[in-house]
């Protein structure tokens, strides 16, 4: 059931210092890092002033660990959040035990006679190895034994170092003054380097991966923010955003926090667009961090003060929006087709104009579905490779695609996945010896077309959209679109009424979970002659209701 709830809160895609006061904490010096716990207890903060301090943020206590004699890079929690390791300009790579707050280990590099400074380090996800940024080399550990496991060299000085979720690639981030700064992706199982990515004119000085592992950013000297697909490679962003320092995604991977000088940018990872800035008095900041529930950020600066701003609310508004995603979903051993991101831009283009005109024509306002965008307006396309060849994906189509979907795909109930498979067939299957040019699920949020053929066309994609935003069968005209009319042009008043009230329509408006505040009392039906029958129905909703519809089965005389 379709309900619009009574309040709504507008969703400003604009450039807005956030006036919020941040909960301050005196680490004192330069803080260059900070790290929560994976469980959002603790936050680790370091930088010149050679300690670390942890601070227990539920019980608002703060404990020091001490050892090193130079300034400190990074520090970072284990994925079970019993170690910590940090990075010092000494030379040294602590692992420290968060509970007793003592060093159980320390690690370090020695290249002809010299003990070299360790910039950065970074835990593997499932635990398994420690990534070190050391001279000209990244530095690969057994994170249980400390055994090391390989020794990657490269041609300029690393900066930075971070594990794609999966765990199955390293990102590593270099350069000098003369550059240029690189951003390498390393395969943890060959220990050999799969791309090598020109990002910066000097240096790189931090690099990251989405959440759903799809995109690798980095960042770097000359304050550029550069995105690229994390399959293909392919830069998301041809002009950088601003951006200096450390940068890190939010939870929901919608976001991406960059430092700069005297504020830290949130930045829409999409379009590129400016969308927010935390003011401060620190002078520059250096580091960010997104708190594991993705309520919070805490930034540090020169002036010594840890902030820690509340950023849930926002990033609520903005990263569970309403939103259409464009995957290909590509089988084995098929090549991918030429400007298929260009077709597929065309596509959901075309399809967004459709709908719009329609409610414009039936006199609501015209306004249409979102769909992600990159920074130059084109339709965002996601890439999934299939596991089998084109063959196995004739039958149970659906089900086959549905389970290769990452889980990361599947996990949001305000989007719609539009997965266009590339199936040598150009067709979902077949009922009744008919092609099946789609299959929609709207519990699932996916929409399943296919990427050729005659079935890869608007009113294919229009039709099948139609359902994931709840659209139903209707047959009484075979005009209207959600028929199975040859020439099929329009929307009926009831659909077009519909889709007004949709939260996939308007930006920002929420709807309940369930429909358990919904009555509906049907009183008994009184003929009103041989072939007529009058329905009678009370209903309520204690939040609003925007249609009710009376769907009617009608089973075959035999």
């Amino acid at each position: 059931m379709l309900k619009r709830l009574l309040f709504m809160f507008a969703l400003v895609l604009m450039d807005y210092t956030l006036e919020a006061n941040p909960v301050r904490l005196n680490h004192g010096g330069k803080v260059k890092s900070v790290a929560f716990s994976p469980d959002g207890n603790l936050l680790a903060s370091a930088g010149d002033s050679k300690i670390i301090k942890l601070w227990d943020l539920q019980n608002d206590t703060v404990a020091t660990l001490t050892g090193h004699i130079d300034t400190i890079n990074a520090v970072t929690f284990s994925p079970n959040g019993t170690r910590l390791a940090s990075a010092s300009e000494d030379g040294y790579l602590r692992i420290w035990d968060v509970q007793t707050l003592q060093t159980i280990e320390t690690l370090t590099h020695i290249r002809g006679g010299f003990r070299l400074r360790v910039k950065d380090v970074s835990y593997s996800l499932e635990g398994k190895y420690l990534a070190a940024a050391v001279g000209r080399y990244a530095w690969l550990w057994d994170a249980n034994s400390y055994a090391e496991s390989a020794t990657l060299q490269h041609d300029q000085y690393v900066q930075a170092v971070t594990f794609s979720p999966d765990s199955q690639r390293l990102a590593t981030g270099e350069g000098s003054l003369d550059g240029p700064g690189l951003v390498n992706i390393w395969s943890v199982q060959t220990k050999q380097v799969i791309v090598k990515l020109e990002a910066d004119e000097q240096q790189v000085h931090t690099v990251a991966f989405s959440p759903d592992g799809q995109i690798v950013a980095s960042s770097g000297v000359k304050a550029k923010i550069r995105l690229w697909d994390a399959s293909s490679f392919a830069p998301l962003n041809p002009n950088p955003y601003e951006g200096h320092f450390d940068i890190e995604f939010s939870r929901g991977g919608g976001v991406l926090a960059s430092a700069g000088r005297g504020s830290v940018s949130l930045f829409s990872v999409h379009s590129g667009q400016k969308i927010a800035s935390l003011a401060s008095a620190s002078g520059l900041e250096h580091p960010v961090s997104f708190s594991p529930d993705g309520k919070t950020l805490a930034t540090g600066g020169e002036d010594g003060i840890i902030r820690i701003w509340d950023v849930e609310a926002y990033l609520r508004s903005f990263e569970e929006r309403e939103i259409v995603r464009l995957i290909y979903f590509l089988p084995r051993g098929r090549w991918e087709q030429r400007d298929i991101d260009g077709a597929l831009d065309k596509l959901i283009k075309n399809v967004q104009q459709f709908y719009a005109g329609q409610l414009e024509a039936h006199g609501f306002q015209r306004k249409a579905f979102a769909f992600e965008e990159d920074a130059s307006g084109h339709a965002l396309v996601r890439r999934v490779k299939g596991k089998f060849t084109s063959s196995h994906y004739t039958e149970n189509t659906f089900d086959k695609v549905w389970d290769e979907l990452p889980d990361h795909f599947k996990r949001h109930s305000h989007i719609i996945n539009l997965v266009v498979l590339d199936i040598e067939t150009g067709a979902i299957g077949t009922r009744e010896n008919a092609f099946v040019c789609g299959i929609a699920s709207f519990e699932r949020g996916v929409v399943l077309i296919p990427a050729s053929g005659n079935c890869f066309n608007t009113t294919s994609a229009i039709h099948e959209l139609g359902h994931s935003f709840g659209l139903d069968h209707d047959f009484r005209n075979d005009a209207y679109m959600m028929s199975y009319g040859t020439n099929r042009d329009r929307l009926s008043n009831c659909a077009a009424e519909w889709l007004n009230g949709s939260r996939f329509f308007n930006p920002g408006q929420s709807t309940a979970q369930s429909d358990v505040q919904t009555t509906i009392q049907m009183h008994s039906p009184i003929r009103t002659s041989p072939d007529m029958i009058r329905l009678h129905f009370d209903i309520t909703d204690t939040d609003g209701l925007a249609q009710a519809q009376l769907l009617i089965v009608i089973t075959p005389q035999f």
